[in-house]
């Protein structure tokens, strides 16, 4: 029997499970920038850089609170 992935959790489980990691680079980065709006998008790119402390040639304000990054995340998304 087949297992049946009810949800987009049990899914993502399977594309993790199943896909190479060129596929997910290549396709699935692209994907989600097309999906998100400007500024969803930028808010998980700054909270992924702080997080992986992944340095970026892009201008960043200092002033930002972090802890909006983090609201962002644990509101809407399940990382």
């Amino acid at each position: 029997m087949t297992k049946t992935y009810t949800d987009r959790f049990d899914k993502l489980q399977w594309i993790k499970e199943n896909a190479t990691e060129k596929h997910v680079i290549e396709m699935f980065l692209t994907e989600l920038v097309n999906w998100l709006e400007e500024d969803e998008f930028d808010k998980f790119f700054k909270f992924h850089c702080r997080l992986w402390k992944i340095e970026t040639p892009f201008d960043e304000d200092e002033d930002e609170d972090p802890s909006e990054d983090v609201n962002y995340v644990g509101s809407r998304h399940h990382y």
